[in-house]
């Protein structure tokens, strides 16, 4: 095979240098991505912050609205996905009626 070469009548001209950007808030450090905790505005931990609502009963929807009002401003919305994943192996959520039963049937016989 012959080696194909592209032909610009463009000057070469250097790359322009990468410029790091800044973060806000070193809390966020990358969504997490890099291993680093993810904190809350008041310093917590999110995923121990997600984790004690969850202990206590609170739904996921609820923990949802709670994270996104507590979280650093200026930083992305927590997904409902993020509050399951911190949650999903973990004993506590609100808690159900025993299966065959709810509260529908319970108020039409009373």
């Amino acid at each position: 095979m012959s080696e194909q070469h592209v032909h610009t009548d463009l000057p070469a001209q250097p790359l322009p240098e990468t410029q790091v950007a800044e973060t806000a808030t070193s809390t966020e450090a990358k969504d997490g991505k890099d291993g680093a905790k993810i904190l809350m505005a008041d310093g917590t931990p999110r995923i121990d912050y997600i984790r004690k609502r969850w202990r206590e009963g609170a739904s996921r929807g609820d923990i949802v609205k709670e994270v996104n009002e507590l979280k650093v401003p200026g930083t992305k919305e927590v997904p409902y996905q993020i509050v399951f994943s911190a949650t999903k192996d973990v004993a506590g959520g609100p808690t159900k009626p025993p299966s065959g039963q709810n509260g529908a049937e319970e108020h039409a016989q009373t």
